[in-house]
């Protein structure tokens, strides 16, 4: 973006070709100073741009010259907004389910996390700045957000994902979950940054051992013999047996939804580069998470 200069027309982007585009923004800008002044920075008039484009399905503003924006677009606009508010009431449901599904193992960063998103649909302004995300959102996600996802749909997106790691980890008593977080990080409710990852990661060790049993720990012998069914295969024979590892984990649990298998067995990407490190000689404890960690890390 070059510059914004006022004159009585309004607004004027030089990047922009298009005259629908530039009349639509002119339109957004002095609705937004209602009168108050007759100058706008430049960096509220490109956050308003973005808002605009974002609303309009276009995020990035560079794309902006391949578009062929009609007379009609302020119409275009107006049905889009009205697409964007029923989004919001979605998204305000499910975060409201989210809410109220949480694991009892919860984490500090997790439920800080869903509380500062019921402040995003208070202060999530459509009009003028959709694309922003005003909230805090600091527990990660095992698998996060694609980046180019904004506004309400990032946030959107972060719940549904977020729903399906919860969904998982719920399928354990909270007894079970904390066993494999402690060994994990002894205070695990303050500084572990996902919890889903290390619970499906060892669960996913289990299976491969064909083991049955109510915790989730591994001991050492165990991780070795793992390791030691693995470092025979070729990398993508590992990847392989990994995700079919992952499907029978699913299947044990009875998820049947195929977007949560999908999503576990995602992880397989996580803990591939793992694997092949530890046949390079790196600490195997860096794969799964062992019983015996927890002991030395009080010592």
């Amino acid at each position: 973006m070059n510059s914004a200069v006022n004159n009585e027309n309004g607004i004027r982007i030089k990047s922009i070709s298009s005259l629908p585009l530039q009349r639509l923004l002119q339109q957004k800008v002095k609705e937004y100073l209602r009168g108050d002044s007759s100058s706008l920075p430049i960096e509220i008039v490109e956050e308003i741009l973005k808002s605009i484009c974002y609303v309009l399905g276009i995020n990035q503003l560079k794309d902006l010259d391949i578009y062929h924006f009609d007379n009609n677009l302020n119409q275009i606009y107006e049905r889009q907004s009205i697409i964007l508010k029923e989004k919001v009431e979605r998204g305000k449901r499910l975060w409201i389910s989210t809410k109220n599904t949480l694991p009892q193992i919860a984490t500090q960063s997790m439920v800080m996390t869903i509380d500062s998103i019921g402040d995003f649909w208070e202060k999530y302004d459509i009009a003028y700045f959709a694309h922003q995300i005003p909230c805090d959102i600091d527990y990660q996600l095992c698998h996060p957000i694609n980046e180019s996802k904004l506004g309400v749909d990032y946030v959107i997106a972060y719940l549904e994902n977020l729903t399906i790691e919860n969904r998982m980890i719920s399928k354990f008593s909270e007894s079970v979950v904390d066993e494999i977080l402690s060994c994990y990080c002894i205070d695990y409710n303050e500084q572990i940054n996902n919890i889903y990852e290390p619970v499906s990661i060892n669960l996913m060790g289990l299976t491969l051992l064909n083991a049955r049993k109510k915790s989730l720990g591994i001991n050492s012998f165990e991780s070795k013999s793992i390791m030691d069914q693995l470092i025979v295969l070729e990398d993508e024979q590992i990847r392989i047996k990994l995700r079919q590892a992952a499907y029978f984990a699913c299947k044990a649990m009875d998820i049947t939804s195929k977007r949560d298998i999908l999503y576990f067995i995602d992880v397989v990407k996580n803990i591939m580069p793992r694997i092949l490190s530890t046949f390079d000689g790196a600490d195997i404890e860096g794969v799964f998470i062992t019983t015996e960690r927890v002991e030395k890390m009080t010592k």
